[in-house]
């Protein structure tokens, strides 16, 4: 897998309006610190305090049968 420790991830969304965003890509079982920030034609607000969550741990591999 691609390791992204300490590599920020950016979003743009365009949209008016909107109040979520689904963020795919993520791995299994990791912590990510989340933080927005609104983008004007003066440029970026400042970023939110960073809201700390967790990915749901992966699905186990079938195991592997010989016979």
């Amino acid at each position: 897998g691609k390791d992204l420790l300490n590599e920020p991830i950016r979003r743009d969304v365009h949209e008016e309006g909107v109040l979520a965003i689904n963020i795919s890509g993520l791995q299994p079982d990791t912590t990510y610190h989340v933080q927005v920030a609104a983008l004007t034609r003066k440029g970026d607000g400042d970023r939110s305090l960073p809201v700390k969550v967790r990915t749901p741990g992966g699905v186990p591999n079938r195991p592997e049968v010989n016979i």
